[in-house]
């Protein structure tokens, strides 16, 4: 590439766009217009510009010669559009043919291209040129400049070759470049004009809104305590612009003596920066000497370094009239509430909502003693929330025919308020808004009652029917007071006496009493409230009857309207009360009468305890052959017997100890189906189904037998007329899904007892409540509703579960569940009592009794045996003892309830103290301490009072042979 080339190019372009510059300084720097005028002037410009730089071109072959006009051209046609590219083109035109040469053509057809595609790229594209960026441009350039270089076909054939290769490259390289440089200035420029434009429109605009609303700019310089005021602001005081100073001394003069104040110090909080910027609303003296209402405006434009304003701009608008308008509003609203209020006819205001629903937005005092319901009552709901459905109904059907009409609406209407019933000529008057939607209704409602009276009169018979059958369940009767006759009576009436409506016209009120003289007295007292009546329906059958009356004149009559309840189910149910009432009366007397028993039990086995062990020690002491032996054992025989008599006082209170042996289930339901016999009537038979050798549980063989006993007890209770009675025992793999299930239960193996009966069943209700205690379904005096609460609570004793499956005229079915034992020695029959003392022993036993009968018999066997005794009247003592005698004592033997420190108490302490020690338990009944829910802990030793000395030797032994 030729530096030649390049450098004579590069000045050209440096020329242009100097010229350029000058050019555009000179047009910033007046008013240009888009006149034809401007634009031909800017065309010759143009073109002297063109024709300058052709002056100083590259000079390529003669005739030949290259510039940048171009650049020009093409800008020019971009953005200063036709008239002046033309121009401008014209001119270098005819430059160029004045220069003449080889070289003529290419130079006018690249004239003409530069600037054509100028105008086109403008009038076809799709930015305003000012918007253009420095890329777009310098595409543009890039496409004039092609276009450039095909007009070199033009020149003679044989240097076509030669300008391609050797100026092509130096004009693409330079060209756009210049091109995009030249046009980012247009954009320049163009930008600033268009903003100088805007800012001129703008102030243009501000000055004709001015002008129009006749508003006031000032602008007040706190320095120096000079302003301006807009000619709009003389204008708007009606003074001529420039009329009074623009000083705030001048200002505050004009205005108010009662705003003067207030407005100028909201001027001051914002000099002293207490806020940004202020509005405030101040009377303003005109030139006529009226007060005018002005709404001022203001904020700082700039402050100082403290923050202090040091100039404030705003306006100053008129608002006299608005002013007014709300004076003359609240005149209006206040004239319009006073006949709102003072109306003789009701008014009321309804709001449409945009789902067409009907809401109240006020209603005058005529209208609340009308409808008998307050305003604040009301005000801001639904029709339907306060109107019965009905009426809600009506009304509402008639303020949407209003709405639809879009016009006023009158009509007359019958409406029943609590007041009473009343007749209305009401107005509807729907308002729009300015969407053309009806948003509101006034109501008028004018009271037209007395012109209706005599309409009324003709519908009384109709309104009396409806307002009967109204009361659809209690019978209504419409009653002469003086004669009783009966006038009307409704549909109800007719079905709860079983007469036809003709046989109750034709009869009096008396005639359907059972009690007719209480009827005639309370017909002539005219009660409001009857007491509790019975009545006789057609056939014969009474019932009690509650009566509720209203006295009142109807057509010239006397006469009371009477609504009459039937209450038999309300009495059954008081009955039934009642009788529950008596059931669990009874039932806390039995379990009070249970407490008592076991009471006397736990005292009288202390008594027993004391016989049986005076009498054993006597009948030891005795030869076989002596006459005292036979009397000693008829005392041992009835101290056995009471003790019997004690163990059924305990189980009846539920204080039984509970003896857990490993027991087979089939067995002890093949020894207890004898008892069960004969509880059984003729008319059930019962079937037990059992196994040789049932399963194992580890139970109290008494305490099963005893659930066996109230199961089938209950069972053929359940049968009156007989039936089968069905017992089963199997062995039941309770899993997971059983449990999810039946909602009890733990996953496991267990012996399930099924007590099954084809009695009367139970409904759901029933079967849920059946292990309630004091529930029952028998009569009062046949049940204490706790045979299944003991059931219940035997079966949870043991680890096991009961569920009841019932339902009605189908029987009843109780599933037991116990959990299965180990594989063990069954328990046989009852062991015999040793007849002989077991091995004495010369350990030290640490006794503690509160009873000093049973304390000194208990000492007279263990001394008896060989035993060391130390004695404590209760666990405090004992306490004591122990200290004394720490490590002397080898046994505790201790009652479990005592005055002071119980038993079990007394232990743990001493445990603290020597946690090796060894105890055995005493006590008449399981209440205690020592127990956890009924069964003995597996460490503690226990035996149960009354009981033999050789009983309690041979465990003290054991215990005391035992390893620690």
């Amino acid at each position: 590439m030729d530096r030649q080339i390049l450098a004579s190019l590069f000045n050209n372009s440096a020329l242009l766009l100097a010229m350029c510059l000058v050019y555009d300084s000179l047009a910033l720097n007046r008013k240009t217009g888009q006149s034809l005028s401007s634009q031909a002037v800017s065309g010759f410009i143009l073109g002297a510009i063109g024709v300058a730089v052709m002056v100083n071109p590259w000079h390529w072959h003669p005739g030949i010669i290259f510039d940048t006009r171009s650049i020009l051209l093409c800008i020019s046609g971009l953005f200063f559009g036709v008239v002046p590219t033309c121009i401008a083109m014209v001119l270098t035109c005819l430059y160029r043919l004045h220069l003449g040469g080889n070289g003529v053509l290419m130079g006018v057809f690249g004239i003409i291209t530069s600037g054509a595609l100028g105008i086109i790229w403008r009038q076809w594209g799709k930015k305003d040129p000012a918007q253009l960026s420095f890329r777009e441009i310098y595409g543009f350039g890039v496409v004039v400049h092609l276009v450039l270089l095909s007009s070199m076909l033009f020149l003679p054939g044989p240097i076509v070759r030669e300008a391609l290769l050797y100026v092509g490259i130096p004009i693409m390289v330079i060209y756009p470049a210049a091109t995009a440089i030249l046009g980012m200035l247009m954009v320049s420029r163009h930008r600033h004009t268009q903003s100088e434009d805007a800012l001129g429109k703008s102030e243009e605009r501000f000055t004709y809104a001015m002008d129009a609303t006749n508003d006031g700019l000032w602008d007040w310089d706190i320095v120096s305590d000079s302003g301006y005021f807009s000619p709009g602001y003389y204008r708007m005081l009606g003074y001529e612009p420039g009329e009074f100073p623009t000083s705030s001394e001048s200002w505050l003069k004009l205005l108010h003596p009662e705003d003067r104040d207030r407005a100028f110090q909201a001027n001051i909080d914002c000099v002293e920066n207490r806020c940004e910027s202020f509005e405030v609303e101040f009377r303003m003296q005109d030139k006529g000497g009226s007060w005018r209402w002005i709404l001022g405006r203001g904020k700082a434009v700039s402050r100082d370094s403290d923050g202090k304003a040091l100039r404030l701009i705003g306006t100053h608008v008129d608002i006299t009239e608005r002013k007014t308008a709300e004076v003359e509003l609240q005149e209006s609203e206040k004239r319009y509430r006073e006949v709102f209020d003072n109306s003789f006819d009701g008014i009321f205001l309804l709001e449409v909502t945009e789902d067409q629903k009907l809401r109240i937005l006020d209603v005058n005092a005529t209208e609340e003693r009308l409808i008998g319901i307050s305003a604040a009552k009301i005000r801001g709901k639904y029709l339907e929330e306060f109107l019965p459905p009905e009426m809600a109904v009506s009304l509402t059907a008639n303020y949407r025919r209003c709405i639809i009409a879009g016009t006023s609406q009158s009509y007359e209407e019958s409406i029943e308020f609590k007041s009473g019933s009343s007749d209305f000529y009401t107005t509807l008057i729907p308002i729009a808004n300015e969407m053309g939607r009806i948003y509101r209704i006034v109501g008028i409602s004018h009271d037209i009652t007395k012109r209706k009276q005599d309409e009324e009169r003709v519908r009384e018979s109709e309104l009396m029917y409806r307002q009967l059958f109204e009361l659809e369940s209690d019978a209504i009767f419409l009653i002469n007071a003086v004669t009783g006759e009966i006038i009307e009576a409704n549909q109800t009436a007719e079905t709860l006496y079983g007469y036809e409506r003709e046989e109750l016209l034709a009869m009096k009120n008396f005639q359907l009493s059972a009690e007719p003289q209480e009827t005639r007295q309370a017909t002539a007292d005219k009660l409001n409230l009857v007491p509790i009546r019975i009545h006789r329906k057609k056939d014969g059958t009474v019932f009690p009857v509650e009566i509720t009356a209203s006295h009142f004149t109807w057509k010239g009559k006397a006469v009371h309207l009477a609504a009459i309840r039937d209450i038999s189910e309300r009495k059954r149910a008081e009955d039934e009360r009642k009788e529950l009432m008596a059931q669990l009366s009874q039932s806390q007397k039995m379990e009070a009468v249970g407490q008592l028993a076991g009471g006397v039990a736990h005292d009288f086995n202390n008594i027993l305890t004391v016989i049986f062990g005076y009498a054993h020690i006597l009948l030891t002491k005795m030869e076989p052959s002596s006459p005292l032996r036979h009397p000693m054992e008829q005392i041992l025989l009835s101290a056995t017997r009471a003790a019997e008599l004690t163990q059924g006082l305990l189980a009846f209170s539920r204080k039984q100890v509970l003896t857990t042996t490993h027991l087979d289930l089939g067995e002890v339901i093949r020894e207890t189906e004898k008892m069960l016999n004969r509880l059984v009537r003729e008319d059930i038979e019962l079937r037990v189904t059992v196994a040789d050798r049932g399963p194992t549980v580890k139970a109290d063989r008494g305490q099963i037998g005893q659930v066996l006993i109230n199961l089938v007890t209950n069972a053929v209770d359940a049968m009156p007329s007989g039936g089968i009675l069905t017992i089963t025992v199997a062995v039941f793999e309770m899993d997971d899904l059983f449990v999810k299930t039946h909602g009890f239960g733990q996953p496991g193996s267990y012996a399930e007892i099924t007590v099954r009966d084809t009695g009367c069943g139970m409904d759901t209700g029933t079967a849920k409540k059946v292990f309630e205690p004091f529930f029952t379904t028998k009569d009062v005096g046949k049940g204490t509703g706790l045979g299944l609460s003991i059931v219940y609570g035997i079966i949870k004793q043991h680890a096991g579960f009961i569920a009841v499956e019932s339902e009605i005229n189908f029987g009843t079915a109780f599933r037991i569940f116990l959990p299965l034992a180990s594989s063990e020695a069954v328990a046989g029959a009852e062991l015999k009592v040793q007849t002989i003392l077991p091995q004495s022993g010369t350990e030290t036993i640490l006794l503690a009794e509160d009873d000093e009968t049973v304390r000194a018999m208990n000492a007279m066997a263990f001394e008896g045996a060989g035993y060391r005794v130390l004695q404590a009247h209760d666990g405090q003592d004992a306490i004591t003892k122990f200290i004394e005698h720490k490590e002397a004592v080898d046994l505790l033997v201790f009652d479990v309830i005592m005055p002071k420190k119980d038993g079990k108490r007394a232990y743990e302490e001493i445990c603290a103290i020597r946690p090796d020690i060894k105890v055995l338990f005493i006590s008449g009944y399981t209440k205690d301490i020592v127990l956890t829910k009924g069964v003995l802990e597996d460490e503690i030793f226990f035996i149960a009072k009354p009981f033999r000395p050789q009983e309690l030797l041979v465990l003290i032994r054991d215990i005391l042979d035992r390893q620690a």
